[in-house]
């Protein structure tokens, strides 16, 4: 792939997802991490992402990093008020995409050394 020697290029890491664990039939819901069963393969994607944009000398926004930050926090992402993922823990709602369309901003910003807020959840 060739490219304009001024544009830059952007490698955009995946973002935490996991499935509902099962709800115990007695006692209290599960919580945080007891709550979530990671999905393995993608901290091996997002590390594989990390190296290639690394070796082409391309910018990384870690999605896990800037947004989900753990999927132990998944279920409260889902159940938040406006809800940022859907029940499923995969897919983000239109808010999940927004808050993740203002970090990245911020990253591309701070990249070109001008500085901005960002909005905390």
């Amino acid at each position: 792939m060739r490219c304009a020697r001024a544009s830059g290029i952007l490698v955009m890491g995946v973002p935490d997802a996991g499935r509902q664990v099962a709800l115990p039939r007695r006692g209290r819901p599960l919580q945080g991490c007891a709550a979530v069963s990671p999905l393995p393969a993608l901290t091996l994607v997002r590390a594989v992402q990390r190296s290639v944009a690394q070796a082409q000398r391309a910018a990384f926004f870690d999605w896990s990093a800037e947004v989900t930050r753990s999927p132990c926090r998944l279920p409260e992402m889902a159940r938040a008020d406006p809800p940022l993922l859907r029940p499923d823990l995969v897919h983000f709602t239109p808010d999940g995409y927004r808050l993740t369309a203002e970090r990245l901003h911020a990253q591309i910003l701070r990249g070109m050394g001008l500085s901005t807020r960002i909005a905390s959840i």
